[in-house]
């Protein structure tokens, strides 16, 4: 265990899965939305980002975790595992209400600085939306340019069978 590249949707439990396994195998974790997103949920310059993506990916080890398509050519040639979180919207969102209203309108661990929880319409259309629209660019994108391991997770009790 290298580098461990979490995807999938909001609300699945990327951030808890790459917390347990950062611990485990004592790995530098990285949340791509505490590095992408400004205070206010601005976004930054884009050549800019992909530098920063960049840098992040070229360490020796990590458990990376967050989306971003944009920058899938540069993560997944870097990762020698990739985990994908293929739940259904329907569950995403739910989860995704739920811990809005635990954390209320606070700033999580795993957010950038002045990104507070909020309820956000085109948020929750992408939650929504994810299987169907941006889960099958992962399984392109890493059929075309990735080649280490690559574990699906379609259900809670597939994380709890998880052998990483």
């Amino acid at each position: 265990m290298e580098r461990i590249l979490i995807t999938g949707n909001s609300g699945a439990g990327k951030t808890t899965l790459s917390k347990i396994i950062a611990a485990k195998y004592d790995l530098p974790l990285i949340h791509l939305d505490t590095e992408f997103w400004q205070p206010e949920w601005k976004t930054p310059d884009m050549d800019w980002w992909r530098t920063r993506v960049e840098e992040l990916a070229a360490g020796k080890r990590w458990v990376m975790e967050g989306n971003f398509a944009s920058t899938f050519d540069i993560r997944f040639p870097r990762a020698t595992t990739l985990i994908h979180f293929d739940f259904p919207g329907v569950f995403c969102i739910y989860r995704c209400i739920k811990r809005r209203i635990q954390v209320g309108s606070r700033v999580r661990s795993d957010m950038a600085p002045g990104c507070s929880e909020r309820f956000d319409f085109n948020f929750y259309k992408y939650v929504w939306n994810y299987p169907k629209k941006h889960s099958p660019i992962v399984y392109a994108e890493a059929a075309k340019i990735f080649t280490g391991k690559f574990i699906v997770v379609k259900s809670v009790s597939d994380v709890a069978k998880l052998e990483i």
